[in-house]
């Protein structure tokens, strides 16, 4: 465990709109003296204003000019398909920036604004910025990140020493777990603490010689990937920025109800964080290989199946994430009108050969094939002969929740080995309901 003095953390200021993470908490409103996009093949410019709410996100208000052929015949209403060409990307140029911030990925779809009034009113989730900074950041990609949802549970495993002083008396001194340093020298050093109760922020330092560009970018998105699966939650990135030599680059999120995986979270209950799996699992989504691709899938599919509203949809999702894995990491697709030859144990048994998992397994990947029979048949071929009432049926409530949460666990595993770690013993919760 380590001691972090909180006076030694810093923020570099913003060379963006914001001017440090802590204004990501305040309401902005912002002049723009340039607003271009296109849509229906005409080009649009204009002037408008910007605000910005950390509840509500970004809304832009613009008026525009078109440049460009006559607009096509729109019809309103009705339902279509979203093409490809409902996309565009939006570039703002505010006042007294010495750079420019980029909405992507805009659906414009029979925008009645834009048509007769010549004027763009739209919510934004987010905004990338990029510009110079009036300093050369170093030979190592610098940056720091802001974290929504982490709970107020103490699960960071470093002390933060705050130290209070009045007109020059002793200080006083009060230690508290809510920080994370890790420092590996030769490729990456991070450290942050809790804020806000609900909020952590983390700043860091990436050594380029073994960190592509993209990869410094994608970095504090691997974090929230891995602080997910450690926690059991749906922790946002909700800020960003990176300084590399005199340019900086930056984006900011409207953040999201986040989804508490409770008893399915993947991971067994820990105290703190472990650090050297936390750095471990960094690196591995930071590298995006395609097992980090099924591990991303495997947890957003954990945490659409908690959101469900009913216990059979969620029995079945959960279940599904098992052939689903096996299927994608061995590239057996399932092709409709072929006959069907996968076979779910001898692929769980290739999965625990392929990941180096010892005999002490072989128990528990049996118990896993069980479960998801149980699950998935089930709720794939579903009858109302029971009701809830039905003590057969509240027995098999009760097998059902069993069977969701050995599955959770088991697919924390199934991570874990994707990700490279070797020697991993099974350890499963006992029974929790009768």
């Amino acid at each position: 465990m380590g001691t972090i003095k909180q006076k030694n953390i810093q923020m570099e200021s913003y060379p963006v709109l914001v001017a440090n993470i802590h204004d990501f908490f305040k309401e902005h409103e912002y002049v723009l003296d340039k607003v271009q996009f296109e849509y229906l093949e005409g080009k649009y410019n204009g002037r408008g204003i910007l605000k910005w709410n950390p509840e509500k996100g970004f809304h832009l208000e613009a008026l525009v000019a078109r440049i460009g052929p006559p607009i096509p015949s729109v019809s309103f209403g009705g339902l279509r398909l979203i093409r490809k060409s409902d996309y565009t990307n939006i570039r703002i140029k505010p006042r007294n920036f010495n750079g420019w911030v980029l909405a992507s990925d805009i659906i414009l779809i029979e925008r009645w604004d834009l048509i007769n009034e010549n004027r763009l009113t739209i919510d934004i989730d987010s905004l990338l910025f990029s510009g110079p900074i009036n300093h050369n950041s170093g030979s190592h990609y610098t940056g720091s990140s802001l974290y929504f949802g982490i709970g107020e549970r103490p699960i960071l495993p470093d002390s933060i020493r705050k130290e209070t002083s009045i007109s020059g008396d002793l200080p006083r001194v009060e230690l508290s777990r809510d920080g994370i340093s890790i420092n590996k020298s030769k490729y990456q050093h991070m450290r942050g603490l809790r804020i806000r109760k609900n909020y952590l922020e983390l700043h860091w330092s990436l050594n380029p010689s073994y960190w592509t560009r993209s990869e410094g970018w994608i970095w504090p998105e691997a974090v929230a990937d891995t602080l997910s699966i450690l926690t059991g939650r749906s922790i946002q990135l909700v800020c960003r920025q990176i300084n590399r030599g005199k340019c900086a680059y930056a984006e900011m999120r409207r953040p999201n109800k986040v989804t508490s995986l409770d008893f399915l979270s993947p991971m067994p209950d820990s105290a703190f964080l472990d650090k050297a799996r936390f750095g471990r699992l960094v690196e591995f989504f930071t590298k995006n290989s395609p097992e980090a691709s099924v591990c991303r899938n495997i947890l957003q599919q954990m945490i659409e199946a908690k959101r469900q509203q009913s216990t059979q949809a969620t029995e079945l999702l959960l279940a599904t994430i098992l052939e689903a894995t096996l299927r994608t990491t061995q590239n057996k697709p399932f092709v409709f009108g072929r006959r069907n030859t996968w076979k779910a144990e001898e692929s769980l048994k290739e999965f625990r050969e392929e990941y180096r998992l010892s005999d002490d397994w072989l128990e528990w990947c049996d118990k896993a094939i069980e479960a998801w029979k149980r699950l998935r048949h089930r709720n794939a071929h579903p009858d109302w002969l029971y009701s809830e009432t039905n003590p057969e049926s509240n027995e098999r409530i009760s097998e059902g929740l069993e069977d969701m949460i050995f599955l959770a666990k088991f697919y924390g595993y199934m991570i874990l080995a994707l990700s490279g770690e070797r020697g991993i013993q099974p350890k499963f919760p006992q029974k929790s309901f009768k």
